[in-house]
């Protein structure tokens, strides 16, 4: 890409996408600040134009969406593909699981790393990492068409019987493949850092389960395995059940509800039901005791994924819900 940019023939280029005309449209190549860049801006990365569609959103499983200012959807222009364009985010905070206090930070070069690493990986998004004018790192990420994990469960009108026998099977063995490629990443000595439901992304065209943002680090290494149990959770319950809302469930009989106590809590959020056996007594004991080593009440916890691996696998083999 020379110097001497045309920029009326970029907007040209751009209208011929959308079939409408556009307004001014902004070239540039430093992107030092990229808060400032929004729908309109073309930037070029590594001698390729991108058209900037806007900032991508990121739900904190509220109705509330918010917006990521590092992370924006762009058009590449040489293309016509949809882009993620993700600049360096410096963040701390800490999380508080049960009696732990976690601290998180953003990595500035884990995320490259991870996508150099699981290239060939086909559950996990693609990307690469290149420098903008001014030497500012910036990820350039394939856009995943689909809809994440949460999301999806929580759209599933069935009831949880008929979920558990029909869907969640299929489920499971997908989830096997994350929690396998969770395991390169610790045999590799990298963490991802930010396992949730919503980090999972089911890809429209291939049906694949895709992990997606790795620039999160903690200084506490089995926060990955913690964070699967609730991945875990999460979709064999089809949804988070909790203390309070499981009175309000007309699926569970109110002898269930009343079986509840302490004990069947989770070991990290002690508002969440992790026992779900006595929710769904047709849950088979094993898929169960997986749950169980998360529980306030375990004293056998998993050290490694290769444990919960081999654990998941052999629920899977016995298959003794069908």
């Amino acid at each position: 890409m020379t110097n001497d940019i045309d920029i009326k023939k970029i907007k040209k280029t751009i209208e011929s996408f959308y079939d409408f005309p556009f307004g001014n449209i902004e070239y540039q190549k430093d992107s030092s600040n990229y808060i400032q860049i929004s729908r309109g801006n073309v930037i070029e990365l590594d001698g390729e134009l991108y058209f900037v569609l806007g900032n991508m959103y990121e739900s904190r499983f509220t109705l509330e969406e918010y917006p990521k200012h590092w992370v924006k959807s762009a058009l590449e222009l040489s293309t016509k593909k949809k882009k993620v364009l993700k600049w360096i985010f410096k963040e701390h905070f800490s999380i508080k699981i049960g009696s732990l206090n976690i601290k998180c930070y953003r990595s500035r070069t884990k995320e490259g790393e991870i996508l150099d690493l699981t290239k060939d990986h086909p559950w996990f998004m693609k990307g690469r990492s290149v420098k903008d004018s001014k030497g500012n790192p910036v990820r350039i990420l394939e856009y995943i068409e689909g809809i994440n994990l949460y999301r999806y469960l929580q759209d599933l009108t069935m009831t949880h019987e008929e979920y558990f026998y029909t869907v969640y099977p299929a489920i499971l063995n997908k989830l096997l493949k994350c929690i396998e490629g969770i395991d390169l990443l610790h045999k590799h000595n990298y963490f991802h850092g930010d396992i949730r439901n919503d980090h999972i992304i089911m890809e429209k065209n291939t049906n694949l389960y895709k992990w997606i943002d790795f620039d999160l680090n903690q200084y506490f290494s089995d926060f990955d395995i913690w964070s699967l149990g609730n991945i875990l959770l999460f979709s064999m319950g089809k949804s988070e059940h909790t203390f309070y809302n499981v009175s309000k469930n007309k699926e569970l009989s109110p002898k269930a509800v009343n079986s509840l106590n302490s004990d069947d809590a989770s070991a990290f959020f002690k508002h969440r039901i992790i026992n779900l056996k006595k929710l769904f007594p047709y849950i088979p004991e094993n898929l169960n005791t997986i749950l169980m080593h998360f529980s306030i009440t375990t004293t056998t916890f998993y050290d490694t994924v290769d444990q919960l691996i081999h654990d998941v696998k052999e629920a899977i083999d016995k298959n003794q819900w069908n």
